[in-house]
């Protein structure tokens, strides 16, 4: 009874990883945002670090601000005061969020999705025992 239950699970697992996610295939058609698309689902305020276009300009890291149709600006601390950038969307190689809020890391999304696996597999295995199934 073991055996069969056990290759139950394990087919039922093998034939679930063959079968392609739509998310993924959804995913790989998609193009990736362009710049502008980025900066503008940034949430106003968040920090962000700003990438300039060219060799040896350095990188400036502030907090988001205005954003026009052509530009945006990211508000840098300077001591005591505060120096507001503005950047063109053409002039920037590369902009990212430094502290996003939320949301779980790889590593969190696999331990929690192996011990829902685990969990699965053990009220299977209990309830063929409770049927009467781990006698034999």
């Amino acid at each position: 009874m073991w055996r069969t239950s056990i290759a139950e699970v394990l087919s039922f697992v093998l034939v679930m990883s063959l079968v392609p996610s739509p998310l993924a295939a959804q995913a790989s058609k998609s193009t990736s945002p362009t710049l502008q698309e980025r900066i503008v689902q940034m949430p106003a305020g968040s920090i962000v670090e700003v990438q300039p276009k060219g060799k040896g300009v350095p990188k400036v890291r502030g907090r988001l601000g205005a954003l026009a149709a052509d530009t945006f600006q990211v508000q840098v601390a300077a001591g005591s005061t505060t120096e507001v950038k503005t950047f063109r969307f053409d002039e920037v190689k590369n902009i990212k969020q430094v502290n996003k809020q939320g949301g779980m890391k790889t590593a969190g999304k696999v331990v929690l999705w192996s011990l829902a696996i685990f969990g699965t597999f053990v009220l299977i295995m209990v309830a063929a025992c409770w049927s009467g199934g781990c006698d034999s």
